[in-house]
């Protein structure tokens, strides 16, 4: 399913709240990466509404921390059902 995605780079996923495993948490700051935690240290971080990794450059966005990014991102919008995998209709690419 994620072949025929093609990701608009619109930035909205980057909205979402994103929890983090403890792995996920250490292999970022094993990166050399720091406050990047919100208060519940659980989840990433957001300014502006948005992810504090989102970097916004003309209007594309992208990801400062793509070689470590949670697998929730990495994934993002394909979702696994119990049977099958769909898209998340969040992502506004997949609207269409």
């Amino acid at each position: 399913m994620k072949k025929d995605f093609k990701c608009k780079r619109c930035g909205y996923c980057c909205s979402l709240n994103v929890k983090l495993s403890p792995g996920e948490i250490k292999e970022i700051s094993n990166a050399g990466y720091k406050d990047f935690l919100d208060k519940k240290e659980k989840y990433l971080k957001k300014i502006n509404g948005r992810c504090v990794f989102l970097k916004l450059d003309k209007g594309i966005t992208s990801c400062t921390i793509n070689n470590f990014k949670p697998s929730i991102c990495k994934t993002f919008p394909i979702q696994k059902g119990f049977i099958w995998e769909y898209k998340d209709i969040r992502c506004r690419a997949c609207r269409y």
